[in-house]
C-alpha cells in the first residue's frame, strides 16, 4: 500500500520528469577551452509570446552575449534568441532588488526550440501565491558545482538537482533588514540533501548554478504518467540569492514576474489582479 508521502513524492517525480525538466534551461558561459556552468531560466508562453525568465544578475544585457545554452547536443548564443530583453533591478542580488530579467525568444525558432524544451503556460500559473510551512517547495536547476565540460576533448556531464524546502517562519524576516515585501526566505542546508531515490539524506550542491531556477509548488492527486495533465505544477518564486551563514535561499515571489510580463511586453491578456502593488523600474532593449 502506499502512504500519502509515497504518493506524493512520486506524483511529483512524474512532474519534474515531464514538466519541469522540460521547462528548465541551463546557461553557459565559454572561458578559453573551458565551458563554465552560470546558471538556471524557466520557460514560458503566452498565446505566441515565449520567454525565458531568469535573475537579472545573470541574464542581463553586458552578459546576454557571453551566455549560451545547449540545444540538440550543441552549443548556441542566448543573444540569437532574442527579440527583446527586460531587465528588473541587475545592480545587485540582495534583498532589496528585484533582480529578475526576462528574454522574449523570436518566434521563428520556437519550432526548433520546442523539440527540446517545453513551455508552460501563463495562463495556467497562479501569481498570487500564499506561502506556508504546511506545504513542501521544489527548488530544480543546475548547480554549477555539478557541470563539468571540456569542448575540445568532447568530455563533460551535467546534473541537475531538486531541492525540498519550506520558507521560513515571519521571525526570520524581521531579523533581515530592508527585505523587500516582495522576497520569500527558503530554507537551503546542503549537508541535509534529499533526492526522490534515497532515503537518506546526502551532502548536497553548492547553490551557485540554482540562481534564475523556479521554486514550485506541486500539488495533485495522481501517480501514473498517463495522468499528467492532473498535475498542478505552480512556480511561485525565482531564485536570486544565498545566504550561507543563515541555511536560506532568496527568491523573488512569482506574481512580479506575472507583473513584469504584462506590463513591459504588454500582454493584455493577463489580467489577475496581484496581491501586492509593485512598481517596476526596467530597461528593455
Amino acid at each position: 500500500m502506499i502512504t500519502s508521502y509515497q504518493h506524493y513524492e512520486e506524483m511529483c517525480k512524474i512532474a519534474v520528469e515531464q514538466i519541469i525538466s522540460k521547462a528548465t534551461i541551463q546557461f553557459f558561459r565559454r572561458k578559453g577551452l573551458k565551458v563554465s556552468a552560470e546558471g538556471s531560466g524557466a520557460l514560458f508562453s503566452f498565446k505566441d509570446n515565449y520567454f525565458i525568465v531568469s535573475a537579472a544578475h545573470l541574464l542581463n544585457f553586458e552578459s546576454i552575449s557571453k551566455l549560451e545554452f545547449i540545444i540538440g547536443g550543441n552549443f548556441g548564443l542566448v543573444s540569437q534568441l532574442k527579440t527583446k530583453l527586460v531587465v528588473c533591478n541587475s545592480g545587485g542580488k540582495d534583498v532589496q532588488n528585484t533582480d529578475i530579467s526576462i528574454l522574449q525568444i523570436n518566434n521563428n525558432l520556437i519550432s526548433e526550440f520546442e523539440k527540446y524544451y517545453s513551455f508552460i503556460s501563463i495562463e495556467h500559473v497562479v501569481p498570487n501565491h500564499n506561502f506556508t510551512s504546511k506545504y513542501f517547495y521544489f527548488l530544480y536547476g543546475y548547480p554549477a558545482s555539478k557541470t563539468k565540460i571540456i569542448p575540445h576533448q568532447k568530455k563533460g556531464y551535467i546534473k541537475a538537482c531538486g531541492y525540498w524546502t519550506y520558507p521560513y517562519s515571519s521571525e526570520k524576516y524581521r531579523e533581515i533588514k530592508s527585505i523587500e515585501d516582495f522576497k520569500v526566505l527558503f530554507w537551503y542546508d546542503k549537508k541535509r540533501f534529499s533526492n526522490f531515490y534515497s532515503v537518506n539524506k546526502m551532502h548536497g550542491p553548492d547553490a551557485p548554478g540554482f540562481s534564475g531556477s523556479v521554486m514550485w509548488h506541486i500539488v495533485g492527486n495522481v501517480i501514473r504518467k498517463k495522468e499528467i495533465e492532473k498535475v498542478n505544477v505552480n512556480p511561485v518564486a525565482i531564485m536570486t540569492a544565498f545566504d550561507y551563514p543563515n541555511k536560506m535561499i532568496i527568491g523573488t515571489e512569482f506574481y512580479v514576474v506575472y507583473g513584469l510580463l504584462r506590463e513591459a511586453f504588454d500582454l493584455r491578456g493577463l489580467n489577475i489582479k496581484l496581491k501586492k502593488s509593485v512598481s517596476f523600474k526596467y530597461i528593455d532593449s
